[in-house]
């Protein structure tokens, strides 16, 4: 494969290298001597302009060479083929076009994610509106759920029910006391995913089996043992339960502290839970 230019020596008889050159036999270049595979390698990656797949046709070794010499070809072929690369001045106006295309594809993908955000918190919500006139220390909430009102009742009043729907998703809800009559009280703990406890407590002043509850609502070492009134009523309509709450705090900027804590969350996610398990009733009636 490789010729190298030699002489005869007077002395020895045999034919000796010149040392300085070696030719190709399939690109036809004089290489530098030396280990026929690295020097060839070595010489076309180093002196060729041209394309990695050029480069490394004319220095790869024949199949009969051992295979780590193919391996060597092309792993040096590519590193030198990026080498040049990187020392190559690149276009600016390339690069503005090619930071322009890419600002402007990220914004409108940024603009399409947060179309999509809202209309998955849309659908999340359903019908639920909480509405909090100004200047005035109340909240009103409603909200609507494909059941019976019976239904309804049923997972709003049982404590085996009540802990499956309290809160958002991923909390872990335990019944503390829960006396469901007049004059009785409740407690409930939640458990966060990352170790957080909250205890939500309060009593009971007013039931009317499902039509209408009156308890009072506070969560345990917050809002200085500041506690809402929270009115509940239940309406049927066409096979479907209008859920309404009137919640009434000790003043305006304890109401608009509830509504900035993040409430919705976990009014959200606990009626996605709570339908989950209307489906459930549904299901086991028919």
């Amino acid at each position: 494969m490789w010729r190298r230019s030699s002489k005869t020596t007077a002395s020895s008889g045999r034919r000796a290298s010149t040392g300085s050159t070696t030719t190709c036999r399939r690109c036809r270049r004089e290489t530098p001597a030396g280990p026929p595979t690295s020097r060839r390698v070595t010489y076309h990656i180093t002196t060729a302009d041209a394309h990695v797949a050029r480069m490394a046709k004319p220095c790869l070794p024949y199949r009969k060479e051992p295979p780590a010499w193919r391996d060597m070809a092309r792993i040096i072929s590519l590193g030198a083929f990026r080498a040049r690369l990187r020392t190559r001045a690149i276009p600016v106006v390339w690069l503005e076009t090619y930071r322009r295309f890419w600002g402007e594809s990220l914004d409108r993908l940024t603009d399409y994610l947060d179309t999509l955000s809202k209309e998955r918190k849309m659908s999340d919500k359903k019908d639920l509106n909480i509405d909090a006139p100004a200047g005035e220390k109340f909240m009103v909430l409603t909200r609507t759920f494909n059941a019976p009102r019976s239904l309804v009742w049923k997972a709003l009043s049982q404590p085996e029910h009540i802990i499956r729907w309290w809160g958002p998703h991923g909390h872990a809800n335990k019944i503390l006391h829960f006396d469901w009559r007049v004059g009785g009280s409740w407690r409930i703990q939640s458990s966060m995913a990352d170790g957080m406890v909250i205890v939500f407590h309060g009593d009971y002043r007013e039931i009317e089996p499902e039509w209408k509850t009156v308890q009072t609502f506070a969560v345990e070492g917050m809002y200085d043992g500041a506690y809402s009134v929270e009115s509940l009523t239940l309406e049927e309509v066409d096979g479907k339960t209008l859920y309404k709450v009137v919640s009434e705090l000790p003043d305006v900027a304890a109401r608009d502290g509830m509504l900035q804590s993040g409430m919705e969350v976990g009014v959200v996610e606990g009626f996605e839970r709570l339908d989950a398990i209307l489906e459930e009733f549904k299901a086991g009636d028919r």
